[in-house]
């Protein structure tokens, strides 16, 4: 009987040990996973931080601290890098971004579908050529419309414009549509042409 008793006490020692070593392993990768969110928080807080002073920054350029400087400076070529980028992928696929989300959106779209935000066009106010029959927008090195196929430099106005009747066509300054010589605004896009 001495040799059950002498195994059953090993038996029930190395139970303990096991769970000894188990409690361990748990408690080791709990505070692991507590140790990398503590670590995310404060990337994020750090991040946080950098844009609130870069927005100072950009509102008081007197704020920047000679360390940052070089920071701001990379921040700011990146900034117009991504504008113009955005433009050049704008044209390419006939999308916008939203203002407020960075949604992609139809070139064609008046709202968001995302956020909601309503789709400003400016892309006319830039003083970049547009079509005189439709209002689409030129290139420059463009010799005819790509929406109506009116001439780009011509004096001939296409085929039943209004331009033939005797009246050059109003364009909206915002969104290039065509307005009614009576309207005081634009009915796509409410843009005010008094």
């Amino acid at each position: 009987m001495a040799f059950l008793d002498n195994l059953d006490r090993k038996i029930t020692s190395l139970g303990q040990g096991v769970a000894q070593k188990s409690k361990e392993v748990t408690d080791s990768v709990k505070i692991s996973a507590a140790l990398k969110t503590a670590g995310n928080q404060k990337k994020d807080a750090f991040e946080q931080l950098g844009r609130v002073y870069y927005q100072l920054i950009v509102q008081n350029e007197d704020a920047v601290i000679p360390e940052a400087e070089a920071v701001v400076r990379q921040l700011q070529n990146l900034e117009l890098q991504e504008k113009q980028l955005r433009k050049q992928l704008e044209k390419l696929k006939n999308i916008v971004y939203c203002p407020n989300c960075s949604a992609e959106l139809a070139g064609d779209s008046k709202f968001c579908n995302v956020c909601g935000t309503e789709i400003i066009r400016t892309q006319y106010d830039d003083g970049g050529k547009v079509c005189r029959n439709c209002g689409a927008p030129l290139e420059d090195d463009q010799k005819f419309c790509v929406n109506c196929g009116m001439p780009a430099e011509s004096e001939e106005p296409a085929a039943g414009s209004s331009e033939e009747k005797g009246s050059s066509p109003r364009v909206c300054a915002n969104c290039g549509s065509r307005i009614d010589e009576d309207a005081k605004f634009c009915t796509e896009c409410g843009t005010s042409v008094v």
